[in-house]
């Protein structure tokens, strides 16, 4: 089973968090508050980074599981990124923390990076896939 939604306003995530909790506890109890965080930081970065400036932008999520992972994906309609560049600046996301103790921003990719298993950017940075291994 997959559950997806789409979404153009932040007051529409907060109304669908109770399901997407929900849904998570069932699938991958004891790893779903990990992944809603992965989640909700990659839902944040789509809004504040993506479509914060485009006319009717979107944001559509889904979360689903095969083979023993689930997998998340993030997509948006607005501006992509270099996520190679913004990777290649984090390197090893625990220095990166280390260094950035007390930066207030700027630290979500390296977040999803300890969060999830593998994170895979798509679509010149416009689609975000975090990989969980699930038991």
């Amino acid at each position: 089973m997959t559950l997806a939604y789409t979404i153009s306003r932040y007051e529409e995530l907060e109304e669908k968090l109770p399901a997407i909790e929900e849904y998570l506890q069932k699938i991958a109890y004891g790893n779903h508050v990990k992944i809603l965080y992965a989640l909700l930081e990659a839902v944040n970065n789509a809004f504040e980074h993506g479509i914060q400036t485009v006319k009717d932008g979107s944001i559509t999520f889904s979360i689903k599981i095969s083979d023993k992972k689930l997998y998340v994906d993030v997509l948006h309609n607005g501006n992509g990124f270099n996520y190679e560049q913004k990777i290649g600046i984090i390197g090893n996301p625990d220095v990166f923390f280390k260094e950035h103790q007390t930066c207030m921003r700027g630290r979500g990719i390296a977040i999803m990076q300890k969060l999830a298993d593998k994170l895979i950017y798509t679509e010149e940075g416009k689609k975000l896939t975090l990989i969980f291994r699930i038991e």
